[in-house]
């Protein structure tokens, strides 16, 4: 124990001190490294902006040269003699070739339009390349863009902007050889009149002669400096590698961590401190320069090594630290001398105090004293901590084995281990009973959307097959709620009951017949109430389930009805021994919407073909009436009567067409010549307004003349057709069915059509 106690002093004495050697230490070197870096930074970007003014001035030499051409060239070229603005052309380019050695070549572009008054068209031009070959200078003349401008061109650019401009860089050579090639850039300026662009004058600059400058930029010899364009591109690089390369052969992921190409191409000055390749850190500064007065920049980069910049904060580092080891020294001799002043009474008492540490419990650690001073009362605190301790363990133990009703006798309103071994007892408990609910919630969550997945997908199978679809669902949720049997009814509006469409029970189909009229038994109160009916105690007699043993009846029934837009469509009843929990009832409530849109979407379906079946019957049975009264004249009166008799019939299946759907009447002209009162409201406009209106007003889709055109061949060929589409009425978005119906005249050629539509939007969403 006395040499715990003495570690303890002495870690205590040491740490203080030596943290306050550690921050201060680091410190000085921080504000050293700020020092000297600000002060290399400021004289490096003085260094940069300096070389960046030469640059400048390079190129603002050449700008005024090209300039100084364009100007004469402009004021030659109101010369109409063509042949005489050439040949002066060709003077004054080869001397200021001759003149100008930086210059790899120099061409000159002219628009046909702009020196010929007979020519009309607005493109095509003749271009002069003058370049050194061979130790002379060579003329190459080419006629260019005659059948048309090279949209995305270099030359283009120049032509729609009108502006003077200075390209990237690229590698190139006059020979065609690759040998031969050079790094170089262009210079353009457009030759303008009257606000017309008539021409070109550009030349191509060797960049080689950059790197002797981009040397003399580095402030010492392990930095590293380069000259980048403003599209990203190495220029020159003091290392002389990586030209024409994106400058992330230099900076790597700094170019995209830091934004740095948009940067450059802002002409933004930078500066930071990043990691390489290897891990070294490395300050980074770019400055950027113009081109003359033109609105286009490149930039000066510099890469300092951290280390170098370090090395003098490293010596005052250096420094610091002898000072700290001997300061250190000194404070552990100091701090020896202090533990050895201090007293051994309290040893026997350190010594159980460490066996209580290392969590050994028991009797054996109370301690006898008959001291009533400071390390008496030191004493009796350990027994009475031992004993809390034992207490404590056994509680623990307890808890450990599961038994979340152990008791704890609290020592006093200050007892906070207590009262906290207490709270984690009530937390435990409550955590307990939070996991199982959770657990029965998750399952049941998973259980209703594996189950509405299955329906989902039978709903998608026999969504066209109102038995096999009955019988799949019924079959499926006997089995999926665990129950004994089950059956579905669906609606019969026509009669007002309630039909037996499809039973279910032991893993059989039952074939059973069986109407309920409305509100007779549970079923009709059901679907007169709209309301589900559970029952967990079945009326004696109401129904019964036959085994091998014998009649049982079921504990639990459960008659659900299905809606949908507060329309009921089926209903359904199970019954099980079993009592159907409230997430099965609401599982079976969720799908009876899916359910009850599958059966109404049907039953539309088979109501609209139906009509339509109908409408085409009667149609051709008025065709035929009409061809036997043109050729037989003696039976004309009978024929009449006939066919006001079928008109009669007509005129009720379009009244009835009428109620239900949407009717429009269309001449073979594609134009309304009638529209029911239906439409009219839904569109919100008069029959005045909508009479002579060509089809497709309402069409969405872009190649709705395509789908017209398609419709009316198949139309003007007596087809009956029938599709879906969406539709655009006011502010709404609406799906409708359509079916186009074809009327014959006396010859048999359709000199009408009758669209029947029906509205799918509520299904569709």
């Amino acid at each position: 124990m006395r040499r715990s106690l003495r570690i303890r002093i002495f870690l205590t004495i040491f740490l203080s001190v030596s943290t306050i050697y550690i921050v201060a230490t680091t410190l000085i070197l921080y504000e050293v490294q700020l020092i000297f870096t600000k002060n290399l930074t400021e004289d490096t970007q003085k260094l940069i902006k300096s070389s960046g003014t030469l640059f400048n001035r390079i190129f603002s030499e050449d700008i005024e040269v090209l300039r100084s051409i364009k100007n004469t060239l402009s004021a030659l070229s109101d010369v109409n003699d063509y042949n005489e603005l050439i040949e002066n052309q060709n003077i004054i380019i080869k001397n200021i070739i001759e003149e100008t050695p930086q210059f790899l070549s120099l061409g000159i572009s002219w628009e046909i339009y702009g020196i010929d008054t007979t020519y009309k068209k607005n493109h095509g031009r003749y271009r002069y390349l003058y370049y050194w070959e061979n130790g002379k200078i060579t003329t190459r003349i080419d006629t260019m863009d005659i059948e048309g401008d090279n949209i995305g061109s270099l030359y283009y650019l120049f032509k729609i902007s009108k502006l003077d401009d200075v390209t990237d860089i690229y590698f190139d050579s006059y020979s065609g050889k690759k040998e031969d090639e050079e790094l170089m850039s262009s210079i353009g300026i457009p030759i303008v009149k009257n606000d017309t662009y008539i021409g070109l004058v550009a030349c191509d600059i060797a960049l080689e002669r950059f790197y002797n400058i981009i040397q003399d930029v580095k402030p010492f010899n392990e930095a590293q400096t380069f000259l980048v364009s403003q599209n990203g591109k190495i220029v020159a690089n003091s290392t002389g590698e990586h030209i024409n390369k994106p400058l992330t052969n230099i900076l790597g992921s700094s170019v995209t961590s830091r934004n740095l190409l948009f940067n450059i191409k802002e002409a933004k000055s930078m500066s930071f401190v990043e990691k390489d390749s290897l891990g070294n850190k490395n300050l980074i500064i770019i400055e950027p320069f113009y081109f003359g007065n033109i609105n286009s920049s490149w930039s000066i980069g510099v890469i300092l090594p951290m280390n170098i910049i370090n090395q003098d904060a490293n010596k005052v580092f250096r420094i610091g630290v002898v000072l700290a080891i001997i300061g250190l020294i000194l404070m552990v001799l100091t701090t020896l001398i202090i533990i050895n002043t201090i007293t051994k009474p309290i040893n026997l008492a350190a010594e159980s105090l460490k066996q209580l540490s290392q969590m050994k419990i028991g009797n054996d650690l109370k301690l006898s004293s008959k001291n009533t001073d400071e390390i008496g009362q030191m004493i009796n605190s350990i027994n009475t901590l031992v004993d809390s301790l034992a207490e404590i363990k056994d509680f623990a133990y307890e808890i450990s084995k599961g038994n979340l009703n152990a008791k704890l006798q609290l020592k006093g309103e200050t007892d906070v281990l207590g009262q906290a071994l207490l709270e984690m007892q009530r937390s435990l408990k409550i955590a307990k009973i939070e996991e199982e609910k959770r657990d029965t919630e998750e399952a049941m969550q998973k259980w209703s959307i594996e189950g509405e997945s299955e329906i989902s997908a039978i709903l998608r199978e026999y969504a066209q097959d109102i038995d096999q679809l009955t019988y799949n669902i019924v079959s499926y949720l006997v089995k999926y709620t665990d129950s004994l049997q089950g059956a579905i009814f669906v609606i019969n509006d026509e009669d007002n009951t309630i039909e037996l469409q499809a039973a279910y029970a032991y893993n059989r189909r039952k074939f059973l017949n069986k109407s309920i009229p409305f509100g007779v038994g549970l079923i009709g109160r059901s679907v007169q109430e709209a309301e589900t009916i559970y029952i967990n105690d079945i009326p004696s007699g109401y129904t019964s389930i036959s085994s091998g043993l014998g009649e049982e009846q079921p504990r639990s029934l459960l008659i659900v009805p299905f809606k949908f837009n507060e329309v009921i469509y089926a209903v359904i009843e199970l019954a099980s021994f079993r009592d159907f929990k409230p997430y099965v009832r609401r599982f079976i409530e969720r799908i009876g919407i899916s359910v009850a849109s599958t059966v109404a979407n049907l039953r539309i379906t088979l109501k609209t073909n139906t009509l339509v079946g109908d409408l085409q019957k009667r149609s051709n049975e008025l065709s035929t009436q009409e061809e036997v009264m043109r050729q037989n004249l003696e039976e004309m009166q009978a024929t009449q009567d006939e066919m006001i008799r079928k008109a009669n019939e007509y005129e009720s299946v379009v009244n009835a067409l009428n109620q239900v759907s949407y009717v429009i009447e269309y001449d073979m002209n594609r134009r309304i010549t009638s529209i029911n009162e239906k439409f009219l409201r839904l569109i919100g406009k008069t029959k005045r307004e909508m009479l002579g209106t060509r089809q497709g007003a309402f069409m969405m889709d872009d190649d709705r003349d395509e789908q017209l055109d398609k419709l009316w061949e198949n139309l003007m060929m007596g087809r009956v057709t029938m599709f879906t589409q969406q539709v655009a009425i006011g502010t709404r978005s609406l799906w409708f069915s359509e079916a186009y119906i074809p009327i014959f005249d006396e010859s048999g050629k359709p000199h009408k059509v009758i669209n029947i539509s029906n509205d799918l939007t509520n299904l569709m969403e």
